[in-house]
C-alpha cells in the first residue's frame, strides 16, 4: 500500500422441473464461510423455501390480470386457460401458504405495463437470467419498477429484470420483505430517488447475480439501496451502476452490517462519494473491487473505491483486491482507492494498490494491519 494518511430460501424437487433443480441446489452452496479469526460462521439464510401448497405455470407472456382471484386457477378470462405473469402472482397472493410460479419452455420475453406486485410467502422460478427477461415497458411513474416485494418471504430465481423507470425509489424491485435472489440479472433500471436497480428496507439475500447498468437519477445508490437489516451479496457481481450522489455501486445504511463474499464490484460512478460503496460495518471478503470512480466536486467528496463511516462499529476486509480505483477532485484529497473517517478497519491478506492518486486516506479512526497486505 501507498499513502496511508490519518488525520484526513422442505425441497422443491417434488414440485419444480428438472431444469431449475440446479438453480434451488446452489442456494444451498454456502453453509458456512470464514469469521474472524479463522473460525467458521453460520451465515445469513435465504427465506424458508418450503415445499408450496400449490404452483402456478405461467404458459403466456402477455400481461393480463387473473379473471378471478383466489380460485385456484390462473387465468387471465374464465375457461381460456392463458396463465400470464401477473394472474400468476394474483392468484398467489390472494390464497393463503406458499406458492411457486414456474414457466412454460419457449417464454423469452414478459412485458409488464406497471409493477407486478407480491403479497405472500412466494417462489418465482425461471429458467436462467439469459433465457427469460421480464422487462417494464410502462411510462415513468411512481409504480413502473417490475416487481414491489411486500412483508413477505420471496425467492426469485433465474431470470432477468429490467426497464423500470419510477418516479421514487426502487427501479428494478422495491422491497419491504424477506427477499432472495439467485441467478438473477437486475439491468439498466432507473429510479429518480435511492436504488436504481434495488431498493431493500428488509433482509435482502443476493447469490450467483448481477447487478449492471443501473441508474438513480437524481439521488444516491444506483445499483442497489439498503436500509434493512441483513445484507449478503454472495457470488454476485455489480457494474456499471452510476448514480448522482453518493453510491455509484451500493449505498448501505449506517444500522447494517453487511457481508459482501466472493464477488466484484466494479465500473460504478458515483456524482458524489463511494464510488464503489459506501460502507459503516460488515465484512468483505474474497472479492474484487476495481475501476470505480467517485466524482465528487466537493471537499466532503471522495473514496473512489469504498467510503468507511464506521463509528464504533468496524469494517473487516480479507483477501480482496482494491485497485485502479478513482476520485478526481483534489479539494477533497483525490480519495481514491479507500477513505476512511471513523471506526476500525481491518486489512488482512489483501491489495490496496495502483489506485489513482491515494490507496488509503484516513482522516479518523484506526487500521488494523492483519498482515499478509500489499
Amino acid at each position: 500500500m501507498r499513502n496511508i494518511r490519518r488525520g484526513g430460501f422442505c425441497l422443491l424437487a417434488a414440485i419444480v422441473f428438472i431444469s431449475v433443480v440446479n438453480v434451488t441446489a446452489q442456494d444451498e452452496v454456502i453453509y458456512e464461510r470464514p469469521g474472524k479469526g479463522g473460525k467458521f460462521e453460520e451465515p445469513a439464510k435465504a427465506p424458508a423455501e418450503l415445499a408450496p401448497l400449490r404452483t402456478f405455470v405461467v404458459n403466456s407472456n402477455g400481461d393480463g390480470a387473473d379473471a378471478a382471484t383466489g380460485d385456484g386457477v390462473c387465468e387471465t378470462a374464465a375457461g381460456n386457460g392463458i396463465c400470464t405473469l401477473r394472474a400468476a402472482v394474483g392468484e398467489a397472493n390472494a390464497l393463503a401458504g406458499d406458492d411457486a410460479i414456474t414457466f412454460e419452455a419457449g417464454i423469452a420475453e414478459i412485458q409488464v405495463n406497471g409493477q407486478i406486485q407480491i403479497t405472500s410467502n412466494l417462489s418465482i422460478i425461471g429458467p436462467g437470467a439469459n433465457l427469460l427477461t421480464v422487462v417494464s415497458v410502462a411510462a415513468q411513474s411512481t409504480t413502473s419498477r417490475v416487481f414491489n416485494v411486500g412483508n413477505f418471504a420471496v425467492s426469485i430465481h433465474g431470470l432477468k429484470i429490467t426497464g423500470g423507470f419510477v418516479t421514487g425509489s426502487g427501479g428494478g424491485i422495491l422491497n419491504s420483505g424477506s427477499l432472495s435472489l439467485t441467478n438473477v440479472a437486475v439491468d439498466q433500471n432507473r429510479a429518480t430517488s435511492t436504488g436504481g436497480g434495488i431498493r431493500s428496507t428488509n433482509t435482502l439475500l443476493i447469490r450467483n447475480s448481477t447487478i449492471t447498468a443501473n441508474t438513480s437519477t437524481a439521488s444516491t445508490s444506483g445499483g442497489i439501496s439498503f436500509a434493512g437489516s441483513n445484507l449478503l451479496i454472495s457470488r454476485s457481481s455489480l457494474r456499471g451502476n452510476s448514480s448522482s450522489g453518493n453510491g455509484g455501486g451500493i449505498n448501505i445504511s449506517a444500522t447494517v452490517s453487511a457481508t459482501i463474499e466472493n464477488s466484484t464490484i466494479s465500473g460504478n460512478t458515483a456524482g458524489g462519494a463511494s464510488g464503489g460503496l459506501f460502507l459503516h460495518r460488515g465484512t468483505i471478503n474474497n472479492s474484487t473491487i476495481s475501476g470505480n470512480t467517485a466524482t465528487g466536486s466537493l471537499a466532503t467528496d471522495g473514496g473512489g473505491g469504498i467510503r468507511i463511516q464506521a463509528g464504533t462499529s468496524s469494517v473487516d476486509i480479507y483477501s480482496t483486491t482494491i485497485t485502479n480505483n478513482s476520485a478526481p477532485n483534489a479539494d477533497s484529497g483525490s480519495r481514491s482507492g479507500i477513505w476512511h473517517e471513523t471506526g476500525t478497519l481491518t486489512l488482512q491478506n489483501s491489495i490496496v494498490a495502483a489506485n489513482t492518486t491515494q490507496d488509503i486516506q484516513f482522516t479518523g479512526g484506526t487500521l488494523t494491519d492483519g498482515g499478509y497486505n500489499l
